[in-house]
């Protein structure tokens, strides 16, 4: 199943960097940007099966927005959109889309988003 799916990602992963932008490098899944709006960005389990954590710091408060798209660009679920103080933070998904359907296995794509800046991270859903 995970070859099948890492296949999948080959085939897919041009329309997934055109859909993301330029990647400058990728940490646990997550793109690193200049920016240092949102630090220790880990999203785990990953690949996960059934649902996955996020785990982020703010230096300072911001405005924290996280999404995930499909490869397609849909999106799937917004989890958070309020704001949050200075400090390590941590969120759950359930694996479940915006109408508590079950996202099928992909690749997914994570924004989060502070003030404005944002970092894109990539989820690989087995199930």
């Amino acid at each position: 199943m995970v070859s099948e799916l890492q296949e999948a990602y080959d085939n897919v992963e041009p329309k997934l960097c055109a859909f993301l932008g330029p990647f400058d490098c990728w940490t646990a899944g997550v793109q690193e940007t200049p920016s240092r709006a949102i630090s220790d960005l880990r999203i785990f389990p990953n690949p996960a099966e059934h649902g996955t954590t996020f785990t982020f710091a703010l230096p300072k408060s911001a405005a924290v927005c996280i999404e995930v798209y499909d490869v397609t660009g849909r999106l799937q679920r917004k989890l958070v959109d309020q704001s949050y103080g200075p400090g390590k933070h941590t969120l759950s998904w359930d694996g479940l889309d915006d109408h508590g359907r079950p996202a099928t296995s992909g690749i997914y794509s994570v924004r989060f988003d502070a003030d404005g800046l944002e970092q894109t991270g990539k989820l690989l859903v087995t199930r």
